[in-house]
């Protein structure tokens, strides 16, 4: 789990990048190409995940959705 200052609420917005790295070590496809054609990185941008976006650029290899 990822530690939080004193006084402030947890936000799950601070364990997502840790946690997309989490399971990327376990294996977990970051190219794999899912529900409604979307790459992991297609989700991260739709849902404005501005750090995921930037990890997953460094590790996703195959072309994104939209992208020609």
């Amino acid at each position: 789990m990822v530690p939080h200052p004193p006084g402030r609420r947890h936000s799950h917005d601070d364990c997502r990048p840790a946690t997309a790295q989490y399971l990327y070590e376990l294996g977990a496809d970051a190219d794999r190409i899912g529900y409604g054609g979307r790459t992991p990185l297609d989700i991260a941008r739709e849902q404005g995940a501005t750090d995921v976006v930037e990890w997953l650029s460094a590790v996703a290899t195959k072309p994104v959705s939209g992208s020609a």
